[in-house]
């Protein structure tokens, strides 16, 4: 993506604070992640008192996007498959949109299905995981890194602010799917240049409106 942007299956780590857990976290018997801050030895995240599960993940249902787009031999089909059906969510379209809601071709989902995604042998020498041309809408070209391939979730760590976390850890998937929604955005037009920080900020969003995952305190 033009500035860096660095289901969560089998093995999913919790981290149970005293007094902390919210009996939503519970639900479905998912793993309450209060405060995922650094990884130990054995994957798990390690503050207070850490206990590991087998879990399979959000389920983001089969109606999504429909077909896939054709992308996935460049970004994965499943990532292919998670960004459609993302972008048929309206809060996440309306992210990607700048706000708007933006229906037919002009709609983020048809800019995504109807540009060219590229892979480049080269990684960018500005360490980016992909890039796209500006509001060139489904005319312009997603180009794809080698860097998109080798980042991995604990990266989200360096796009939050001092003493946050997150309520769970992005899956590679989501990780890959958050680089793609980025550079969707770049061709809509919703993001111009920008410094680090205001891609980490938006970065944040897509995670919270398209994938489901919040920051905590």
């Amino acid at each position: 993506m033009t500035d860096q942007t660095r289901s969560w299956k089998g093995r999913a780590c919790g981290v149970l604070a005293a007094a902390t857990v919210a009996a939503g976290v519970l639900a479905a018997g998912a793993a309450p992640a209060h405060a995922l801050i650094r990884p130990d030895a054995s994957g798990c995240w390690d503050p207070v008192e850490i206990y590991c599960i087998e879990g399979t993940g959000p389920d983001y249902g089969g109606g999504g996007g429909g077909f896939q787009s054709g992308h996935g031999g460049v970004v994965g089909a499943d990532v292919d498959q998670l960004v459609l059906d993302r972008l048929a969510d309206f809060d996440c379209s309306q992210l990607i949109a700048g706000g708007l809601n933006i229906t037919g071709a002009a709609s983020p989902e048809n800019v995504y299905r109807n540009a060219t995604v590229v892979r480049s042998p080269t990684p960018d020498p500005e360490g980016g995981l992909a890039k796209a041309p500006v509001g060139a809408g489904s005319g312009g070209t997603i180009t794809v890194y080698p860097q998109y391939d080798t980042e991995p979730p604990e990266e989200i760590f360096g796009y939050l602010p001092p003493h946050t976390g997150l309520d769970r850890l992005p899956s590679p998937a989501e990780m890959k799917a958050m680089t793609v929604l980025h550079e969707d955005a770049h061709l809509m037009g919703t993001l111009g240049t920008h410094t680090q920080e205001q891609s980490n900020q938006f970065n944040l969003q897509i995670l919270t409106r398209c994938l489901g995952i919040n920051k905590i305190n």
